[in-house]
């Protein structure tokens, strides 16, 4: 009776989507395109558009396994999608575009009936999920209780967000907008730079340079910073330096900043400019310039080119630290989905999770314990 229930729900299901279940292959994504665009139109996040998607498809290792699962109507137009990869052969799924770079991400719908109609398809593939840093626009509580509660389990938790600030006042005002002490850290920090034989700086658009060597200069600055120690450079994945030269060569609106101190390459930066917003992507800087503080300067400077160029918000991604302060306490919040569907791999992910949930919870007990005895 049960598995009659179940069939039934399934039918009834279906026979009320809006539209038919696409998973779309590698080979056939450049043809949604111009569609991908219509379901993007007047959404403020470049990590969802089509073009940064071809971007991750370029980073993808030989082992990894997208699943672009698509909304199609009656004539072929895209309702939704929902750009998702399987990593490495692992039992999860997440989203595409966060595999270079884990920012702002989410599923695309053209009504909350297409939403519904996507999850259902998501939810069949029978993998569970984890989708994090879903922002607030892309965040549709009630649809997704509606398509995910009935045949899966689900955990959903708000996540520490990204430091913006807005823009639209003048230089001038956002400057005084500073507090004195951290104006006094700027200038010192200035001063110490004149003092190490000046500054230059330079704002780049790679539709008006050769974006590969714009790259190649920011690779140089990074390969000098402690990320260099760490092999966390885009030069140390070659699956990283895949997507960010696919992404500098095709995606419109990207900036690149360099900070020179004496004559010499101190900071670099990979930015975006899409709907009225700079997005921060990539900072660097070179370690031998670390008294004279170049990442913190470049950032300033990027800031006084964002208001020259009339942005009206200034996104910083990434998440909160206090050196960032200077400029802005505001961030964006954002929430994760885990969803465990009831199949074997759900259930045997839901295991998993649930035991390494308990080990962090003892393990902080056991940290707590000692400390109150010694």
């Amino acid at each position: 009776m049960i598995a009659q229930g179940v069939v039934f729900f399934a039918f009834m299901e279906s026979f009320f989507m809006v539209g038919t279940i696409h998973l779309c292959t590698r080979e056939e994504f450049p043809d949604f395109r111009s569609r991908w665009h219509v379901l993007t139109s007047g959404l403020r996040f470049p990590m969802i558009t089509h073009e940064w998607h071809a971007a991750a498809l370029q980073a993808l290792l030989p082992e990894d396994t997208p699943y672009i699962v698509m909304v199609l109507g009656p004539f072929g137009e895209l309702r939704g999608v929902a750009p998702l990869v399987r990593l490495n052969k692992s039992n999860n799924l997440g989203f595409l575009s966060s595999i270079a770079i884990p920012e702002p991400a989410g599923m695309l719908a053209d009504s909350p009936a297409s939403l519904q109609s996507l999850l259902a398809g998501v939810r069949d593939l029978g993998f569970p999920l984890e989708l994090e840093r879903i922002p607030i626009e892309l965040w549709n509580p009630e649809v997704m209780q509606d398509a995910l509660g009935v045949m899966s389990l689900k955990s959903i938790r708000e996540e520490g967000g990204s430091p913006w600030v807005a823009l639209g006042t003048s230089w001038e005002e956002f400057e005084q907008g500073i507090t004195s002490k951290r104006r006094g850290d700027l200038n010192r920090a200035y001063r110490q730079a004149n003092r190490s034989g000046g500054i230059a700086v330079e704002f780049l658009r790679a539709g008006e340079h050769e974006p590969s060597e714009l790259l190649r200069r920011f690779i140089q600055v990074e390969s000098m910073s402690w990320k260099s120690s760490e092999a966390s450079t885009i030069r140390d994945k070659e699956h990283i330096h895949a997507f960010f030269d696919h992404l500098v060569n095709h995606y419109p609106g990207i900036v690149f900043g360099f900070l020179s101190i004496g004559g010499k390459l101190a900071a670099g930066q990979i930015s975006v400019i899409h709907s009225q917003s700079l997005w921060v992507l990539k900072i660097a800087f070179d370690e031998a310039f670390r008294k004279c503080s170049p990442g913190i300067l470049l950032m300033h400077e990027m800031l006084r080119y964002a208001h020259t160029e009339r942005i009206q918000s200034f996104e910083f991604l990434g998440y909160e630290e206090n050196w960032i302060k200077i400029w802005t306490k505001m961030s964006r919040r954002y929430y994760t989905l885990s969803l465990y569907p009831y199949s074997q791999r759900g259930l045997t992910r839901l295991g998993k999770d649930v035991v390494a949930n308990l080990k962090t919870r003892y393990g902080r007990c056991s940290l707590s314990e000692s400390g109150e005895r010694g």
